[in-house]
């Protein structure tokens, strides 16, 4: 049982290992095109949470996190920079400029 449990946690500590290293080899600064309409957020926060508001059909609700100056919806064609990655998500910042943004992974296609 012993030995089963050291397997175990051995194939655990290479799997969290290896989608570590994905993430940061497949974000390290790559270039990406933006898809129009896709939301994009300040925090992965807002960007939850205008998801959920679209997703729901809430526009007023959308429009207020638009009018803070949380949110924004891409433009199609624009060149940004991965910096990060969960599952699903992604951190990206436009050239030139400091400031990261989130989106959903769909929004962004790598250049080539």
């Amino acid at each position: 049982m012993k030995r089963n449990n050291t397997v175990l946690r051995s194939l655990l500590i290479s799997l969290i290992l290896l989608v570590v290293i994905f993430v940061s080899i497949t974000s390290a600064g790559t270039k990406y095109v933006t898809k129009g309409g896709y939301p994009f957020a300040t925090t992965e926060e807002y960007l939850k949470q205008a998801i959920n508001y679209i997703i729901s059909g809430d526009n007023e609700a959308l429009a207020k996190l638009i009018a803070a100056g949380v949110v924004g919806i891409l433009e199609d064609g624009t060149v940004v920079y991965m910096e990060g990655a969960t599952w699903t998500l992604v951190e990206f910042r436009f050239p030139g400029k400091t400031q990261k943004f989130w989106t959903v992974m769909e929004a962004l296609s790598e250049v080539k």
